[in-house]
Formats: C-alpha cells, structure tokens, sequence
C-alpha cells in the first residue's frame, strides 16, 4: 500500500509538469507490473487518456478510496474535528484485527482501514447528507 501511495505521489508530480501526449507512456512506465488503471481528464478540453481501459471500464465497488470521500464529508459536516479526535467509539464487538478493537482518532481509522469506524463515520453522516455531498 505505502509503494503503491508513493507512485501515485510521484505519477502526480510528473503529471503535472508533462504534456498530455507524453502521459501514457509515463502511466506505462510507472504501472509496470501493477494491475491498476489511470485515467487522465483534461479538464480545460475534456479529453481523457486511459491506462489500461478495459480495467477502467470494470465496475468494482469503491473499496477503500470511499473513506477518502467519507471522511472529507465528515470533517466538513462536524463528525470529525481534528485528526486527533476519537470520531469511532468501539461497540466491543472484537473483529479480526486487532488494531479495529479500541476507540479511534481519524489518523489511525485511516492508518488501520477501519471499516467499522468508516462504517460508523457514514452512519453518523446519514445516508440523505452523504448523497448531496458525493452529487
């Protein structure tokens, strides 16, 4: 997950400086041996440039990169007020891992991938609030 960030870091930096004729073979050199998809959008000419389409093109659920949009909404709607804040109070059910067995601050829900604290987050946000936000 940590070299998987870092690429997508890197890919950004050098994104932001290359043409767009040059982006998919910078996506290629990159994603060599990751089965993963990028997808580029010109904003200005909404022109896109796809990194392996057929994966792009693939429903899949949203997985962990809804907790992205999950806790922007939550901080913008108060759940959440600093990344030191205990936001999950665990309900003492014990799950698989350990580390999802205590209460949570933002910063460790994101480091461990908390479902349930995600889960919580979104409960808490409510399913109306949640859906003006994502539209």
């Amino acid at each position: 997950m940590k070299k998987l960030s870092i690429i997508a870091v890197l890919l950004t930096l050098v994104i932001s400086c290359a043409k767009s004729n040059n982006l998919e073979n910078i996506a290629s050199k990159n994603m060599t041996g990751i089965e993963g998809t990028i997808v580029f959008i010109d904003l200005s000419s909404e022109k896109k440039i796809i990194y392996n389409s057929n994966l792009a093109n693939t429903r899949t659920t949203p997985c962990s990169t809804f907790k992205i949009w999950n806790t922007l909404i939550g901080i913008e709607n108060n759940q959440i007020n600093s990344e030191n804040d205990s936001f999950y109070i665990w309900d003492g059910i014990s799950r698989a891992y350990p580390d999802w067995n205590k209460d949570l601050n933002l910063y460790e829900a994101f480091q461990y991938s908390c479902v349930p604290a995600y889960q919580f987050l979104a409960n808490k946000i409510g399913h109306n609030n949640m859906q003006l936000w994502i539209d």
